[in-house]
């Protein structure tokens, strides 16, 4: 197989699992040049090893490392097409029980860092005529009895980005909303309750990547704002509560 250079660089946030991952491994696939920014090192050899993919070591919830880490990340590289905010996490207790300090981190990964990215990349994108995804949560669109704070970072997000598309429309830059529902990705191993059992009832990582494949592949002058996908069903399942003196 002959080696061939790319000619446009991606961005993507939360690149080592999940969703992020998927979408760099489709991004490289394509022929971009895949930067990746997450705490850790990818779970995929395809990342890894190819020659299309550079990871950037990050905590994006330190916002003060923000700007020193990317103001120069693309020097050497293609010109930027795409930009995809994908990392975040989430926390569904009881707002007043949620230690300050997680609380400080969901809002700032989930909220500022990405408010953030944007404005020291965008000349870039508007300069190529490029994309912004945002990669948010059903939650940004409606009221829930848990995860006020997650559900406010992900919903002013959506509401930066609509009114983002606005300001940049002009300049050939094209910006979208992704909006999944449950999906099966490890973001439920920390909380308090998981997918449920039935298939009907979650989405694939597969799902979301047909979302994003199907907005970047429109005609140049055709854009999405928004896309929200749902499962059949609305369910979900507690996590059983495991007391520290069990034993089994």
């Amino acid at each position: 197989m002959t080696d061939f250079l790319p000619t446009n660089t991606a961005i993507v946030t939360g690149s080592s699992r999940g969703i992020g991952l998927a979408i760099s491994e489709f991004l490289i696939s394509k022929g971009y040049r895949v930067i990746g920014i997450s705490r850790t090192t990818p779970q995929s050899k395809t990342l890894v090893d190819s020659k299309s993919y550079r990871h950037v070591n990050l905590d994006l919830s330190d916002t003060k490392k923000i700007e020193f880490q990317i103001s120069n990340i693309l020097k050497t590289e293609p010109p930027l097409k795409i930009l995809v905010h994908n990392a975040g996490i989430g926390n569904f207790s009881p707002h007043e029980e949620i230690p300050l300090d997680t609380l400080e981190k969901m809002l700032l990964l989930n909220f500022v860092s990405p408010i953030l990215l944007t404005k020291l990349l965008l000349r870039d994108l508007k300069k190529n005529e490029g994309w912004i995804f945002q990669l948010h949560s059903v939650t940004a669109l409606k009221e829930s009895a848990r995860g006020a704070a997650y559900a406010g970072a992900k919903a002013g997000l959506r509401h930066f980005g609509l009114n983002l598309f606005e300001e940049v429309r002009k300049s050939g830059v094209k910006l979208v909303s992704i909006n999944p529902d449950v999906v099966d990705t490890e973001f439920y191993k920390n909380l308090d309750f998981e997918k449920d059992s039935d298939p009907g009832s979650y989405l694939n990582v597969e799902e979301v990547l047909n979302a994003f494949e199907f907005a970047l592949g429109g005609r140049e002058n055709l854009g999405f704002t928004e896309i929200t996908i749902r499962p059949r069903y609305h369910r979900v399942s507690k996590k059983p509560i495991v007391r520290k003196n069990e034993t089994f």
